[in-house]
Parts: C-alpha cells; sequence; structure tokens
C-alpha cells in the first residue's frame, strides 16, 4: 500500500495555505524560503497548488525543485475544463525530477545549506546542497529573458547550472 503523510507546522497565525505561499519564486518582502529551509532541512515539503501550465509555471516549477521541494501531482484537477498538468508540464516535471536523482547525494540523501551570500542580479537565483563527505553542490538559475552574469559565471535565459566544489 501506499501511503502520504503531511506534515503542518504549527505557527502562530500561519495555516498550510499560507505556508505554502512562502516559496513563490516571486516572494513577498517578509518571506524567506532558503532561510526556512536553511533552519528546517530535514522537512519535506511540496509545491502544491502549482498544478497546471499557468503564467510562468515553468519558472516555478524550477525554483520549487531547487528549493528541495516534491512535487505535488495529487493536485491536478481531473475533472474540468482547466487544463490540467498538460505535456509541457509533465516534461518538466520529470526532468526536474531526472535531476533530482542525478543530484541524489546533494539533493535527498545531503542537506540544503547557504555558503556563498555574494548578491545576485535580479531573476538569478541560487541554493546549495551538502553532501555527507562535505562536497557542495551549487545550482544557480536565470529565470530572466536575458542573459545575466552570476558568480563570474554567464547564465542564457532559463539556463539552470549544477556546480560541484570539493570537500
Amino acid at each position: 500500500p501506499k501511503f502520504k503523510a503531511h506534515i503542518i507546522i504549527n505557527t502562530p497565525d500561519m495555516d498550510a495555505d499560507e505556508f505554502h505561499e512562502h516559496f513563490l519564486l516571486s516572494p513577498k518582502e517578509t518571506d524567506f524560503p532558503e532561510l526556512f529551509r536553511y533552519t528546517f532541512p530535514d522537512a519535506i515539503i511540496t509545491n502544491r497548488f502549482i498544478n497546471n501550465e499557468g503564467e510562468n509555471y515553468d519558472k516555478q516549477l524550477r525554483w520549487d525543485f531547487m528549493i528541495g521541494m516534491r512535487f505535488d501531482t495529487g493536485e491536478i484537477p481531473r475533472f474540468s475544463d482547466e487544463r490540467a498538468g498538460g505535456p509541457r508540464y509533465a516534461q518538466i516535471i520529470g526532468e526536474m525530477n531526472s535531476l533530482r536523482m542525478q543530484y541524489a547525494e546533494f539533493m535527498m540523501d545531503g542537506q540544503f545549506t547557504i555558503r556563498d551570500t555574494s548578491p545576485l542580479p535580479y531573476d538569478v537565483y541560487r541554493t546549495e546542497y551538502e553532501a555527507e563527505d562535505g562536497r557542495l553542490l551549487r545550482i544557480l538559475y536565470n529565470a530572466s529573458d536575458e542573459a545575466k552574469e552570476a558568480n563570474g559565471i554567464l547564465l542564457q535565459p532559463d539556463e539552470m547550472r549544477f556546480d560541484i566544489f570539493p570537500a
């Protein structure tokens, strides 16, 4: 049998919907998803409510992957006229899950961390994961429509880059 578990963190003045909003690609000024992941590195979180090919869904799915979220496809509407999922949506989730498995020693068995706090250009995101042996995976993602430089690397539009550094 298959089981699903949902962990709800009881925080004053916060319900489950607000909890999920804190991980949006364009966060509010009071949102700190990296701080949450750093503070609670073992929490399994999902990207609930990103369930169709809506505006910027592709960029949001990539950000969800970078921050260590699991894809919650159980929320996809099954009996509506709304575009549920969609072929491109499924393709991106497949790509991100393949990357998660490719870098499993960091993203599944390792721990989310923050070492590099250097400034980034607008719409460029960075996350880092440490493997058990101390090696570091840095992920850079340019979510903009133009080439941008980050950490001395020129990233093309929509490019995601993975670099591994020794312990």
